[in-house]
């Protein structure tokens, strides 16, 4: 978002590359490891003597004047929708709309918003893709995702660049059917057995495990695998239509052709 640090692209940007010495990778390379903050998971079937070892490596760290991290603003005054058109040359339309959830990862609300973002736009059994996919046909693809830790939703179509209005007008009806509370059993249950199967997977990858853990340091909670589910479970619709009600619009994003 335009004036705070998530603005800044992760990877960085060509143009500062040329400006950047060996002493000043060096520099910040002791920097990262003197002053972040540290978090260390070990994962896997490890011998302990081997831990041990990785963790008296650690201890011997120089560690001094640790950097606090400031928490992101999650709770924005409500501002006009910023529109952005971008032309470039593609055949086919990308519509992208940005949304603030005004609800921070520890909080209650959080596991209710979860719900409402897979009963919107998390998989086929949503409203994204049963009504603008499929009944309308306006898209070629239609999803809605969070960033928890920015409080934002963003949902995603490709669509034909002449049904892009239509196309906006539709996706905005959707959150507004869930505000509305018209949520049928079968968004409902699919919900919660996709956040369930979603859950599962993590299993598999010892990386995503890990990353699971890092993500509950990160938002301050202590949600396990298990406790998560549960508290998915427990979501009501009164709380989902909650949620929704707490999400604002804040960008719209459109790619199109150059000659449009």
């Amino acid at each position: 978002m335009q004036g705070e640090p998530f603005e800044i692209y992760e990877n960085g940007f060509i143009e500062d590359l040329n400006k950047i010495q060996e002493a000043d990778l060096f520099n910040h390379y002791k920097y990262i490891l003197e002053s972040l903050p540290m978090k260390v998971f070990i994962s896997g079937d490890v011998d302990d003597s081997k831990v041990q070892s990785a963790i008296a490596k650690l201890k011997n760290l120089k560690r001094s004047n640790i950097k606090d991290l400031s928490q992101p603003v999650i709770n924005k005054p409500k501002k006009d929708t910023n529109f952005v058109t971008e032309k470039l040359d593609v055949s086919q339309g990308k519509l992208s709309i940005g949304f603030r959830t005004n609800t921070a990862p520890n909080e209650k609300d959080y596991y209710s918003l979860v719900v409402c973002n897979s009963i919107l736009g998390g998989g086929i059994h949503s409203k994204l893709f049963q009504n603008v996919r499929e009944k309308e046909s306006l898209a070629y693809y239609a999803f809605s995702r969070l960033e928890k830790f920015k409080g934002l939703m963003m949902i995603s179509c490709g669509i034909e660049i002449s049904k892009k209005d239509k196309a906006h007008e539709l996706i905005l009806k959707q959150l507004e059917e869930i505000r509305q509370g018209n949520i049928s059993d079968y968004e409902y249950d699919s919900s919660i057995k996709s956040i369930k199967t979603g859950l599962e997977s993590l299993k598999d990858s010892q990386l995503a495990i890990v990353d699971f853990y890092l993500s509950q340091k990160i938002s301050n909670t202590n949600d396990t695998l298990k406790s998560l589910y549960e508290k998915f479970e427990a979501v009501t619709r009164g709380e989902i239509v909650n949620a929704a009600k707490k999400v604002e619009i804040d960008t719209v994003y459109f790619l199109t052709s150059e000659n449009q």
